[in-house]
């Protein structure tokens, strides 16, 4: 079971949100806030990869 999820959105070029970034974790409190901006980050790269 998921105690902790960390989800971020995907943005097409347009601004809109396309699809979300979900990770889960079993761990209660597993993510940071700097795991949150690692992440955002990542969906970044991945949207841009996907739909510039």
């Amino acid at each position: 079971a998921s105690r902790s999820e960390l989800v971020v959105p995907l943005i097409d070029s347009t601004g809109e949100v396309v699809g979300v970034l979900d990770v889960d974790s079993p761990m209660t409190g597993r993510f940071t806030e700097e795991d949150r901006e690692r992440f955002e980050r990542y969906a970044k790269r991945i949207s841009s990869a996907l739909w510039s």
